[in-house]
């Protein structure tokens, strides 16, 4: 089947680099390039936490909309036409995904980046709001069940908070301090709003 297909992809990428790097490397590399986690020790893990970088190790949104970010960018740089550049951006991402091992936080962050390039693609002035609500109701079409699953809330609820605190305020970018007090604001947003959500399911 296609879905062992990719296991197998991932299990011979896995030996390739047990070959090449160094051993207590290895399970950053495999939670990384692989979402896999088993190898992280009991201390990158408390280390991770009381840095509160565990975001920035394990696949998450964070790196698919970098990895859709750079690809849309160096195609673009490839001056190829639009529609092909949008298909290849999502189709690069979707494989990157399924790389990462297809986990809940990585499917609704490709679902999100598809939803918005695809509002690029067509032309249309598709609001924010309306852009959320769809990629919404895709990732319940693709796993009604995530709605079970406090990563669920606290994605979702993360996304509508900058929206509804960043949204009609992109005009006045005009410089570097604009762009730093739009980047400050956006982790006020999040960090306050995020705060009772964050304190009812994590405690």
């Amino acid at each position: 089947s296609k879905r062992w297909g990719i296991q197998q992809v991932r299990f011979s990428l896995r030996n390739k680099l047990a070959r090449f790097v160094p051993a207590e490397q290895l399970g950053s590399f495999y939670s990384l390039i692989l979402g896999d986690t088993s190898l992280l020790s009991a201390q990158q893990w408390q280390t991770l936490n009381q840095t509160g970088t565990t975001h920035l190790l394990i696949i998450s949104g964070l790196h698919v909309g970098l990895i859709a970010a750079l690809c849309l960018a160096l195609l673009r740089r490839l001056r190829m036409p639009w529609a092909i550049t949008v298909s290849l951006t999502i189709g690069m991402t979707g494989i990157y995904a399924l790389m990462a091992g297809w986990g809940l936080p990585v499917q609704r962050a490709l679902v999100m980046t598809t939803v918005v390039l695809w509002a690029l693609h067509i032309g249309r002035a598709v609001q924010f709001g309306g852009q959320f609500a769809i990629a919404l109701l895709f990732v319940l079409l693709i796993d009604p069940l995530a709605t079970l699953s406090n990563g669920f809330w606290l994605s979702f609820g993360a996304v509508f908070l900058l929206i509804y605190g960043l949204t009609n305020r992109t005009a006045q970018i005009a410089g570097p301090i604009i762009q730093l007090r739009a980047l400050i604001v956006s982790q006020w947003v999040v960090f306050v709003g995020m705060l009772p959500a964050l304190g009812y399911f994590l405690g």
